[in-house]
C-alpha cells in the first residue's frame, strides 16, 4: 500500500472518528480506536465495545533537570499503540487516549475519569455502557537521584456488574469475587538511553510509510486535540497498523510496537501485557452475558496466554508478580470450558490451584482468599481425594472473615459454610473415609447463631 490520494470509491473497513484522531479495525474484528488526543477534561470511550482500555497521560513530577513535562504524553502514546495492536486479537473493542495540559489537576485523578466515564460525574462525551468492559491505564515518571522510574497503575470494572463467581454445594449457595482495588505495578527503571528514546519513539510512530519499512521517509500523521480527522484501520501485520483517511485519499502504515533502546516496551513495562490479560477476561465475561460462549472461551484463553506471558516478564526482572493476575487466570480457565468440559475435574482442579496462588501471594487480601477457599470447598465436597486433607476449612473462613470484620458478603459465606456442615458433615479426606477437620455439633451451632446475629446487625445498620 502507498501513501497515495485515492479513488473514492475504495472504502476500507470501519470507521474512526477524530475529534481524537481514532482508528477503527476491520469490520469482522470491530476494533476501534481513538488517537492520539482525546480531551481528558471530557473524556470519552466507544460505547459499543465489549471493552475500552483508556489511557491517561503519564504525570510528570517536577523538579527534574532530566525530563520534560511532553514525556509523559509521549509516553501515553506509545502505551496506548502498544496496547491497541495487542487487542487486535479480540473482537469489540475500543481504545482511547486522553491528553491534557499537564498543570491540569485532572491529569492526576483517575477517580473522576472513571466517574466521569460511569456516569457518577457530569463530563462524559461518551459513557459506558451498563455490563461493558474497561481498563484505565494511568502513571507517573519520576526521578530519584540520577535515576529516571515510570510506575503505571491500572483500574478494571465492567460498569454496573460485579466480578463473583457462584458456586452451589449440596444446595448451598457460595460467592466468590474478585478484588475491587486498582494495581500498582512496581517502578520501572529507565536508562538515559531509554529515556531519550521515548521522543523518537513517539515520532516513529506517527509516522505514515507506503510500506512496512522504517527506513522508508514517512509523512507525520496530525496530532491536535479536536482536529476533525478521522482514519480507519485496514490491516494490522507484524507490529504494524495499516491505515487509511476517512475521505479515503491518504493510507498507509504506521509503526505500533514500540522500542526503547534495544527492548520491546512491553518487556520494559510488562504491565501493558498484563493489561492485554484483562482485556481478554472482560471480552469473555461480556461474551458470556451476551450467550456467545465460544467468543466467550476465545477471549479467555487468549487472555490467560497473555496473563502467563505477564507473569514470566516479571519473573525474569527479579520482580513480584501482581497476585490479582493468578485469579483473572483461575477465572479464564472457568471461562474457557465449555459444555460438559465446564464441570471436568481437571478444570476445576487447575482454576483451583490458580486462585490458590494469588491467596498466598496476598494472605491478607480477603477477595482473593475467599475465592480460593470457595472453590476449595467445592473440590473437596465433590471429589474427596481433592485438595488439602489437614486443612479446616471452617476455620480458614473464620480467619479470612476476620479481615473486613464488616463484610457482609464473607460473613453471609460464613454463615453458609456451617449450614453446609450441618446438613452434610466435614467434607471426606482421601478414600472417604474419616472427615477431614472435627467438628462438635453444639460449638457449630454456637458458632451459627452468633455469625446469624453479626450479619442480621450489619444489615440493619
Amino acid at each position: 500500500m502507498k501513501t497515495v490520494r485515492r479513488q473514492r470509491g475504495d472504502r476500507p473497513g470501519i470507521r474512526l472518528r477524530a475529534t481524537i484522531l481514532t482508528l477503527a479495525l476491520l469490520p469482522a474484528l470491530s476494533v476501534w480506536a481513538e488517537m492520539p488526543a482525546g480531551d481528558i477534561n471530557e473524556p470519552s470511550v466507544f460505547p459499543g465495545a465489549r471493552v475500552n482500555t483508556v489511557v491517561m497521560p503519564y504525570v510528570f513530577a517536577g523538579g527534574s533537570e532530566l525530563l520534560d513535562s511532553g514525556t509523559g504524553g509521549e509516553l501515553s502514546l506509545l502505551v496506548h499503540f502498544d496496547t491497541l495492536f495487542s487487542m487486535m486479537k479480540y473482537r469489540s473493542i475500543g481504545g482511547v487516549r486522553l491528553v491534557g495540559d499537564p498543570n491540569d489537576p485532572i491529569t492526576r485523578e483517575p477517580d473522576r475519569i472513571l466517574d466521569m466515564l460511569l456516569g457518577r460525574e457530569y463530563g462524559a462525551r461518551e459513557q459506558m455502557r451498563p455490563g461493558h468492559g474497561l481498563v484505565l491505564i494511568w502513571g507517573r515518571i519520576y526521578e530519584e537521584g540520577q535515576r529516571i522510574y515510570i510506575q503505571s497503575y491500572l483500574r478494571f470494572l465492567r460498569r454496573e456488574r460485579r466480578e463473583d463467581l457462584r458456586l452451589t454445594i449440596a444446595g448451598h449457595e457460595f460467592e466468590g469475587w474478585l478484588p475491587s482495588r486498582g494495581v500498582a505495578f512496581p517502578p520501572r527503571e529507565l536508562t538515559r538511553r531509554q529515556l531519550d528514546g521515548i521522543p523518537q519513539a513517539f515520532g516513529e510512530s506517527l509516522a505514515l510509510r507506503s510500506e512496512r519499512d522504517e527506513t522508508l521517509t514517512g509523512m507525520p500523521l496530525p496530532l491536535d486535540v479536536g482536529r476533525q480527522s478521522a482514519y480507519w484501520i485496514v490491516g494490522a501485520r507484524d507490529g504494524w497498523l495499516e491505515l487509511s483517511s476517512q475521505d479515503n485519499d491518504l493510507g498507509g502504515w504506521v509503526r505500533a510496537t514500540t522500542e526503547l533502546g534495544t527492548l520491546p516496551l512491553q518487556q520494559i513495562m510488562p504491565e501493558l501485557v498484563f493489561a492485554d490479560g484483562v482485556v481478554g477476561y472482560l471480552a469473555a465475561r461480556r461474551c458470556a452475558e451476551e450467550g456467545d460462549l465460544a467468543g466467550a472461551a476465545r477471549a479467555a484463553r487468549l487472555g490467560a496466554a497473555a496473563m502467563e506471558v505477564y507473569r514470566n516478564l516479571e519473573v525474569e526482572a527479579g520482580n513480584d508478580v501482581e497476585p490479582i493476575s493468578w485469579a483473572l487466570s483461575g477465572r479464564m480457565t472457568l471461562l474457557a470450558a465449555q459444555g460438559a468440559e465446564a464441570e471436568a475435574t481437571e478444570v476445576w482442579t487447575s482454576a483451583t490451584a490458580q486462585f490458590g496462588r494469588a491467596a498466598t501471594l496476598a494472605p491478607y487480601d480477603a477477595a482473593l482468599g475467599n475465592l480460593a477457599l470457595v472453590t476449595q470447598l467445592r473440590q473437596v465436597y465433590l471429589d474427596p481425594n481433592a485438595g488439602d486433607n489437614d486443612t479446616d476449612l471452617a476455620a480458614r473462613m473464620l480467619r479470612i472473615s476476620a479481615l473486613e470484620p464488616d463484610n457482609v458478603r464473607l460473613l453471609t459465606n460464613l454463615e453458609t459454610l456451617y449450614r453446609l456442615i450441618k446438613a452434610e458433615g466435614p467434607p471426606l479426606g482421601p478414600g472417604g473415609s474419616e472427615p477431614r477437620f472435627a467438628v462438635e455439633r453444639g460449638e457449630l451451632e454456637r458458632r451459627l447463631l452468633f455469625v446469624q446475629e453479626v450479619r442480621r446487625d450489619l444489615e440493619r445498620r
